[in-house]
């Protein structure tokens, strides 16, 4: 594996880790007042953001296509499958369709995140590349060009 794999991957790795860890705590306590699915969708949410990074080949890129969108929904998604399952077998915990769906939010709001922060860098790169081109005293490239020849 790669530098720039491990750096793409590796997070993804972290966080799926740190969900299976905490799903095979028997009888969590959660905050008081803190609704089980919100705490589902802010760890899906985390996920689906590692996942479309990694996905995508990194952020900086810019915008994400469909392929990384899709496929970070269904690796998030599957993902929120399978620790169901898993807390099926651990004392104290259920699995739920309703937690299966507030795991495949969480992904998406994680995705849309992701694609926020892509188009920002994409557009301030833009911007930059723009502002690095345009020469002093609002004269076009071209003409700035001839002005010095």
């Amino acid at each position: 594996m790669s530098q720039r794999q491990l750096s793409l991957w590796g997070p993804v790795a972290v966080v799926a880790g740190a969900i299976a860890l905490l799903s095979h705590v028997p009888s969590p306590s959660t905050p008081a007042g803190t609704p089980d699915w919100l705490l589902h969708a802010l760890e899906y949410g985390l996920l689906g953001f590692v996942l479309a990074r990694a996905c995508a080949g990194g952020l900086s890129r810019g915008r994400l296509g469909l392929g990384p969108l899709g496929l970070t929904l269904v690796l998030g998604t599957l993902y929120g499958v399978s620790d169901e399952w898993h807390q099926s077998w651990v004392p104290g915990r259920d699995a739920s369709a309703r937690d299966v769906l507030a795991d495949m939010v969480g992904s998406g709001l994680g995705l849309g995140l992701a694609a926020g922060v892509a188009a920002a860098l994409h557009s301030r790169g833009s911007i930059t590349t723009e502002k690095l081109q345009q020469p002093a005293g609002g004269e076009d490239l071209p003409a700035a060009r001839r002005r010095k020849i």
